[in-house]
């Protein structure tokens, strides 16, 4: 009999856990100072961070960085906004080419430009990009939506 119960108490404990509801944590492919970047994920750093890698090769991976302060600008991107309209998404390019963003409509990105920086500098991006369905316009600032 208390073999019985024993088992039953089991299969009543193994049935309430198979319901828990389990919360999983979304994982960021946007990363901070310090974290891992690039690699097979294609996590991408913050604004203002750049990833270094560490090899040059398919799927390396990399740190979070704060970009390196430089004395020519090579792109000069406006993201200023007043409205929704200003926004538009456009190619901006980066060390590894195609690269969109939102930026103000009647500014104009130099991809070509920054591929050649990159080069110059030895420079190497993660490949990937963020899927920009559309802009809009946040405190003076286009944003991804």
């Amino acid at each position: 009999m208390k073999k019985r119960y024993s088992i039953f108490f089991l299969l009543c404990v193994l049935l309430l856990a198979s319901c828990a509801k389990i919360e999983e944590k979304p994982v960021s492919r946007i990363k901070g100072v310090g974290e891992m970047c690039g690699g097979i994920a294609g996590f991408m750093c913050e604004e203002g961070l750049e990833c270094k890698m560490e090899g040059n090769y398919p799927d390396a991976a990399g740190t979070c960085v704060k970009k390196e302060a430089r004395e020519e600008k090579v792109a000069n991107l406006d993201y200023s906004c007043s409205t929704d309209t200003d926004c538009t998404v456009k190619n901006i390019g980066n060390c590894c080419g195609y690269f969109p963003a939102c930026i103000n409509k009647n500014s104009e990105p130099d991809p070509e430009r920054v591929k050649a920086d990159c080069e110059k500098r030895g420079k190497v991006s993660v490949c990937g990009f963020p899927e920009i369905e559309s802009c809009s316009c946040s405190e003076g600032k286009c944003v991804a939506n």
